[in-house]
């Protein structure tokens, strides 16, 4: 895990920083140093390192890979932004690989993606079935990029950004419920937010879960069948769990 700073933090600030990031990915508390960084824009020069990604019909890819596009993929073009999801991670492939799934059995038209970060879930959505989706996220920064990536990638009027924590907002509550919700964030929040995903999800409705280390999967499965969803099947990417529920 890397944090940047401005100025030299004081100690005391990184071990409360050390602590919270142990405690929320639920892993031993690690070690750290600082060090002095060169005053570049790290996630520009991260992402153009990247090589696109293929998840099932989606391609993923900067524009630096744009004549890579295979005609037959759904191409998604994301910059690099201070912001959640290139494609890259397990979690955001298994997602994607999930939802590829899903789109061979049936169509959604209601869909919600939590935790939308640069909104590849949701631009995903809206480039394969043209449908409106409501995309929310905790972090002002990513509804920004966001709401950019869908109007880059021509779906901007299908791409609904909220701020928003968790399901608590009044235009998530308006348009329940749901067929189909994305939740790509952590396994304690994906646990803690069950009740509201029931509660927002329409009968039949299929939910896409992932933020989960293998050693969590259980504990979010129950979560989640005390609510009446049934685990239809689990992808293993990267020592990432995703999951894909059914109600």
């Amino acid at each position: 895990m890397s944090v940047y700073f401005d100025h030299p933090p004081h100690p005391a600030d990184v071990d409360t920083i050390a602590t919270i990031a142990a405690d929320v990915l639920d892993i031993a508390r690690l070690p750290w140093k600082m060090k002095n960084v060169p005053d570049i824009n790290w996630v520009q020069k991260s992402l153009e390192g990247l090589t696109p990604v293929q998840a099932g019909r989606f391609f993923v890819h900067g524009c630096h890979d744009r004549h890579l596009r295979p005609g037959h993929s759904i191409a998604i073009e994301l910059e690099a932004a201070m912001a959640f999801g290139s494609g890259h991670h397990g979690t955001t492939k298994g997602c994607l690989t999930a939802f590829d799934h899903l789109l061979k059995q049936r169509r959604f038209n209601r869909i919600l993606d939590v935790g939308t970060g640069t909104g590849i879930l949701a631009i995903a959505a809206a480039r394969a079935l043209k449908t409106k989706i409501v995309a929310s996220d905790i972090d002002p920064v990513a509804v920004r990029h966001a709401a950019e990536n869908a109007r880059h990638n021509g779906v901007k009027a299908y791409v609904k950004t909220l701020e928003s924590s968790g399901l608590n907002h009044s235009e998530i509550r308006k348009n329940a419920h749901y067929d189909l919700i994305f939740a790509n964030i952590l396994a304690r929040p994906l646990a803690g937010m069950a009740l509201n995903i029931a509660a927002s999800a329409a009968p039949g409705a299929e939910i896409i879960l992932s933020g989960i280390l293998p050693r969590q999967s259980m504990f979010v499965e129950r979560a989640y069948r005390a609510h009446g969803f049934v685990v239809a099947r689990r992808y293993s990417l990267e020592n990432w769990i995703t999951l894909s529920l059914h109600k």
